[in-house]
């Protein structure tokens, strides 16, 4: 289990051992904070035939059939490639919740990415929620929660999995580098909305190379606004990179875990909450004089050039930017470098 799981999994353990447990769980956070590990093992402890506040025992009959993977009352469902749940997957947990647990214990059904259920879906579920048969675990994982039916949530103990801060994180990113020689800054870990797998898998697909060399851009910009081609060029050289590895993604078959584990889940968005990330830094310094990690205000030759820098000239980049990110998220935007030109030129006349 991830290290940064720790406390969460301490406050399961209490849950599920106590005098009246759950019949249903949401755990929820970001992508790659390991929900689907964490239920999982939930499950494992549900079904352990002598539970306790330590975990599941790992020697009983139906924890060595659940660590094989082959325990006949656990069901797992999840999307493929971030597809939707349809119906005949919620059907297919209805029939094996109505079936006689094998080891009589009980059963345990876990349902990743539960935000993916269609709308007849989660009303299907919602309906097994609301009439649960014999002695069942449900443990449904979201990314955003807000996607999931309210009356489901209402139906589930929610648990919020935390992102580890940069410190607690930081040496489980190194020790899955394999020696790589590379810098882990605060920076590309914010880029990767404080997923420390995410991380990993950004440095492994070679990202942080090219927003370390976006850092360096930046901060040059500052002293000659005229290089501003030059970082528009290296916006666009990582945007066309993003792209060309979403498509190589979605070429992928479902049998391909591996390539699929490893993929870097960048998006053009991320490029722009980077720009955000570095606005909101300068912002926090010129209203509070701190600079915290970032490196670019780390280099005391750009203190004085921020001082010039009006707060009400951040402040409409901030919108702006915004506004860029919303609709991104809407539609893939495939005039992005066109819009980046027009953000900087913008941005620079400011400065």
């Amino acid at each position: 289990m991830f290290p940064w799981l720790k406390e969460s999994w301490f406050k399961l353990r209490e849950v599920l051992i106590g005098n009246r447990p759950p019949h249903a769980v949401l755990l929820y956070g970001g992508d790659g904070l390991g929900k689907k590990e964490i239920a999982l093992e939930l499950g494992r402890l549900f079904l352990c035939e002598n539970p306790s506040l330590s975990g599941y025992c790992g020697s009983c009959h139906s924890c060595n059939l659940s660590l094989s993977g082959n325990h006949p009352d656990y069901y797992h469902v999840s999307a493929p490639a971030r597809t939707k749940i349809g119906i005949d997957a919620v059907r297919d947990i209805i029939s094996f919740v109505a079936l006689t647990p094998k080891l009589d214990i009980g059963k345990a059904v876990i349902i990743e990415n539960a935000e993916m259920l269609t709308l007849e879906a989660a009303n299907a579920v919602l309906k097994v929620l609301e009439e649960p048969q014999g002695r069942t675990m449900f443990i449904l994982t979201a990314d955003n929660p807000d996607l999931l039916l309210p009356t489901v949530r209402s139906r589930c103990v929610s648990f919020k999995i935390p992102c580890p801060e940069f410190n607690e994180a930081k040496d489980w990113i190194y020790s899955q580098l394999s020696g790589r020689h590379c810098t882990v800054t605060e920076e590309i870990y914010r880029i990767n909305r404080q997923s420390p797998v995410e991380t990993v898998r950004f440095i492994m697909n070679g990202y942080d190379e090219l927003f370390n060399r976006l850092t360096l851009a930046f901060a040059q910009i500052m002293q000659e606004p005229a290089r501003v081609s030059q970082l528009i060029d290296l916006m666009t050289e990582i945007s066309v990179k993003i792209q060309t590895d979403e498509a190589a993604r979605s070429e992928h078959s479902a049998d391909e875990k591996t390539s699929k584990k490893n993929a870097c889940r960048l998006s053009l968005s991320d490029v722009y909450g980077w720009i955000y990330y570095m606005l909101e830094d300068i912002m926090r310094y010129r209203v509070t004089g701190s600079y915290g990690g970032n490196l670019i205000l780390k280099n005391t030759r750009m203190l004085s050039f921020f001082d010039h820098i009006s707060v009400e000239c951040l402040d409409r980049s901030v919108s702006r930017l915004l506004d860029m990110v919303r609709r991104e998220r809407a539609m893939v935007n495939s005039w992005a470098a066109l819009e980046l030109a027009a953000f900087f030129n913008e941005l620079i006349k400011g400065f």
